[in-house]
């Protein structure tokens, strides 16, 4: 006898689609950071005005990199906690006099 399942299929509800979207809200971050000091690094090779507009630019990323963090994650909390039942809710047996 042979113990075949059905096919695993890929179901958004589950863990895997909500760590993912948390591993690109949080490398966000990282993201900003690294371009805006880029972009600082270039203006100063470019004006020869070695450190200033990388740590500028490097400080601005930084900040706008955790406002997105902050409000996606507070999007993300509103979206969970608004699919979410209460167990009372869930799986309820009916009534026994119906």
């Amino acid at each position: 006898m042979t113990d075949e399942r059905p096919p695993r299929r890929f179901d958004d509800s589950g863990g895997f689609a909500q760590q993912a979207r948390a591993w690109a809200v949080a490398l966000n971050v990282v993201y900003y950071l690294l371009a805006a000091g880029l972009m600082g690094y270039v203006i100063d090779a470019t004006a020869q005005t070695w450190p200033r507009w990388t740590i500028v630019l490097g400080v601005v990323g930084l900040v706008v990199g955790i406002y997105r963090f902050v409000r996606e994650a507070l999007q993300i909390m509103q979206q969970g906690s608004s699919g979410r039942t209460r167990p009372s809710d869930r799986g309820a047996p009916p009534d026994a006099d119906d």
